[in-house]
């Protein structure tokens, strides 16, 4: 009699809880970073849904660091479904991206969370990882150098009324040519201009005149294609005192320009995937105007950096975490086949 009255609740016990407690609820099975193209980056986060449960995920809040600096962001989503895999996609341009194709690496923590709405349920999942993300190289692709054809200068002095000099304009073109089948993108240029002599078969620095930086995420030098930096530079007494009176000495004889550009292949893949390239000029002035074409006196060969670029990909840790939500009325019924268990004992005691 007891035994035919305490087995059927066990039983039933467990007809009733264990469909609950072995419910799965969505969670964060896997995050994703790579590289989407030369200057972005792409982050995946899988929604892992078992239960095939209809979700709608509304947003995602994310913040991307890396030891050159880091972002926070919100996005909207209208993402529904219910699928047993559900993927988050965004991208994100690759911050500081000389130093990431100089370098050959860049270190990346992608973490945030994703609201989802659940009928009348609203959470959040969350989502963390850290990995090391390289340059994508492909030695059968190769790239060949870049080349700087020609350099003019043109130094423009403005008068007073009365005769005296104001300002003294210096105007300088450097042209660069592509000779490959790819467009290359010009990330920066460093200059630098100088006033030289001849002192036997060398060239020494009388006085720096100008110095210039240029930083784009826009100028693409087209295959076969030229790009010509044009840029003036006003020397004003108050500012730029002893370079002004330099220039107001005698007429400038040799100008030097020496400098370097990062220059980056657009398509993914090519070796090598980024130059440092070096250029410096002697031109000689025909009063205040001198050209240097087609047989520029001195370029340094370009030069790039590749033995981080060869280095082994790093198997990336992945970070999965879910969602602390409890199972509707587990409790409850525990609670329930706990008293009369109880009262059962009770009784049969009696």
């Amino acid at each position: 009699m007891t035994n035919n009255f305490l087995m059927p609740m066990i039983i039933l016990f467990f007809i009733i809880v264990t469909p609950l407690s072995a419910a799965e609820e969505p969670h964060t099975s896997d995050v994703e970073i790579g590289i989407a193209d030369f200057d972005t980056m792409y982050f995946n986060v899988t929604i892992s849904n078992p239960d095939k449960k209809f979700l709608t995920l509304t947003s995602i809040k994310y913040s991307i660091s890396s030891p050159t600096g880091s972002l926070s962001s919100k996005k909207s989503l209208s993402i529904k479904g219910n699928e047993e895999v559900i993927t988050v996609s965004i991208t994100n341009s690759i911050y500081n991206i000389d130093e990431f194709y100089r370098r050959g690496s860049k270190d990346v923590t992608f973490s945030g969370s994703i609201s989802i709405e659940e009928e009348t349920e609203i959470y959040s999942v969350p989502f963390h990882k850290s990995t090391t993300i390289f340059p994508i190289n492909d030695e059968i692709n190769r790239v060949s150098n870049l080349e700087f054809t020609d350099m003019e200068i043109d130094i423009e002095k403005l008068y007073e009324e009365n005769g005296e000099i104001k300002d003294i304009i210096i105007y300088t073109n450097i042209s660069i040519y592509n000779p490959n089948q790819i467009p290359i993108f010009l990330s920066s240029l460093d200059y630098k201009i100088s006033d030289v002599y001849q002192e036997g078969e060398e060239f020494k620095i009388k006085k720096v005149i100008s110095n210039g930086h240029y930083s784009t995420t826009q100028v693409i030098i087209d295959p076969m294609g030229y790009f010509i930096y044009s840029t003036k530079k006003k020397i004003t007494k108050d500012f730029f005192g002893d370079v002004f009176e330099h220039l107001l000495i005698g007429e400038i004889k040799y100008i030097e320009i020496e400098g370097s550009a990062t220059l980056i292949p657009t398509e993914i893949g090519w070796y090598p995937n980024y130059f440092q390239s070096g250029f410096d000029t002697i031109i000689l002035m025909n009063g205040s105007t001198g050209t240097s074409k087609n047989g520029i006196p001195s370029i340094s060969l370009p030069k790039s950096n590749n033995k981080s670029n060869l280095s082994e990909e790093m198997v990336p840790t992945i970070s999965t975490s879910t969602t602390e939500k409890s199972t509707p009325g587990f409790d409850f019924l525990l609670v329930v086949f706990v008293l009369f268990t109880g009262i059962f004992i009770f009784k049969r005691k009696n």
